[in-house]
């Protein structure tokens, strides 16, 4: 993850993806946090923040050689509002471990001419997905293998809503 400014890195962004990013938030005494930016366009963006409901998934995926922890998130209750981010504990995990101290996480909503529509914070529900993903003591891999299990995860399930339908099963069992 290389240092860049906010708005650079909205620039960078492709239309209807979502980043994960560490800010330095100054209401908290400048203490690092992960937040998320969700760039779509602006019909859709306006759409998902004037019904600011949002519902969580995450998981920890593993093919014997490569974990990796999935976020998912939903904005409102259609499946063309999910969004998801992985995360790679070999060379994300300070960023990871920013999330075991945080109470809320932001959801930066962006439209395709880089503007900040909304920012909607949600309540941290991963701190203990989080703590048991880094608590795991797991070989070093290779960024090419980490992507290998990403492409693997995402030809299984075929789609974000596979991806939600997958996880949201296995989190009742």
């Amino acid at each position: 993850m290389r240092k860049m400014k906010m708005d650079e890195m909205f620039k960078e962004m492709k239309t209807g993806f979502m980043y994960s990013t560490v800010i330095n938030n100054a209401m908290n005494g400048s203490t690092p946090e992960i937040v998320f930016v969700i760039k779509d366009y602006n019909h859709k963006v306006k759409k998902m923040v004037n019904k600011p409901y949002a519902n969580v998934r995450a998981s920890i995926e593993d093919n014997g050689t490569v974990s990796g922890l999935l976020y998912l998130v939903q904005f409102g209750s259609s499946d063309k509002n999910i969004y998801h981010s992985w995360f790679d504990k070999t060379i994300q995990l300070k960023e990871l471990s920013h999330f075991l101290n945080q109470k809320k996480v932001a959801h930066y909503f962006v439209n395709e001419k880089n503007q900040v529509i909304d920012i909607l914070l949600i309540p941290n529900s991963l701190i203990e997905i989080v703590h048991k993903y880094l608590q795991n003591v797991d070989p070093l891999w290779t960024i090419k293998e980490f992507d290998t299990l990403v492409y693997e995860t995402m030809g299984k399930y075929k789609s974000r809503l596979g991806l939600w339908e997958y996880i949201t099963k296995n989190m009742a069992s």
